[in-house]
């Protein structure tokens, strides 16, 4: 799914997603988990100049509703 929106490519780091250790949820519900995020090398994630371009929000609000509508 990302591939197709991502015609740069597509990165897949093993990180902990979003703001928690995802470890804990991934045993207590016994569920795989998934993270994505938006942004590119140039957005200088948590640094005083983070910065995502309006390209890249786009494509990611693609992903999000390409990933729900999947699921229906």
């Amino acid at each position: 799914m990302a591939k197709k929106l991502t015609p740069e490519g597509v990165a897949v780091l093993p990180t902990s997603p979003g703001t928690g250790p995802m470890h804990t949820v991934f045993h207590a519900l016994g569920v795989p988990i998934a993270g994505f995020g938006l942004g590119n090398a140039n957005s200088r994630d948590h640094a005083g100049d983070e910065n995502v371009s309006i390209a890249d929000y786009y494509s990611h609000v693609e992903l999000v509703e390409e990933l729900i509508a999947s699921y229906e």
